[in-house]
């Protein structure tokens, strides 16, 4: 004869010892650590909430500065090709002397053959003036803005670096610090 099938109430009864034992071997588990107080709870959650929000705030400052960072050197690169291109032709003076040198060789009665009056400066218009001083003024605060990138750049990893000794509530306290300290630097302390 065929031995009958468990018993649909054996089979739970069995599967509840089960569960019942693994728990109880969870319980006794020395491997992981169980929160003991209210307090420890309280900073995890914080650490949990603060490095979800962290990580969003410096993704978004890390691309605005990089992209601070591209259009800063663009904006120099095309600033700077204005700049060279309102520079004084130095080949003027060197064209004039040399058309004096080939009159004087081909024996033209009309050759200067003092060459001492022709200056190697030349004036320049007042508009000139303005519109050099204006490229090179724009062109020191584009420097000027992609320093304060990267100097942005610097203290956005020095941030995300907090520091990392300490107990966990230790760790917790000086990100709030510094998060606080960022916030009154941005909104001027009202």
């Amino acid at each position: 004869m065929e031995k009958p099938a468990i018993s649909i109430e054996e089979g739970l009864a069995n599967m509840s010892n089960t569960l019942e034992q693994i728990l109880d071997v969870f319980r006794r588990s020395t491997i992981a650590e169980r929160s003991k107080d209210v307090d420890s709870n309280f900073w995890e959650t914080y650490k949990k909430v603060s490095t979800e929000y962290d990580d969003d705030f410096l993704a978004r400052a890390n691309d605005d500065m990089g992209i601070i960072l591209t259009f800063a050197g663009l904006f120099s690169a095309v600033n700077s090709a204005f700049i060279i291109g309102m520079q004084p032709n130095p080949g003027d003076t060197t064209n004039t002397l040399l058309l004096h040198l080939i009159l004087i060789m081909t024996g033209n009665p009309d050759a200067v053959h003092d060459i001492s009056n022709l200056s190697s400066t030349t004036s320049f218009s007042s508009s000139t003036v303005w519109m050099q001083a204006l490229g090179y003024a724009s062109l020191a605060s584009s420097v000027l803005a992609a320093f304060g990138a990267v100097l942005g750049k610097q203290w956005l990893n020095s941030y995300k670096a907090a520091c990392r000794r300490g107990s966990l509530e230790e760790r917790c306290t000086e990100r709030q610090m510094k998060l606080d300290g960022f916030r009154c630097f941005c909104s001027g302390c009202r």
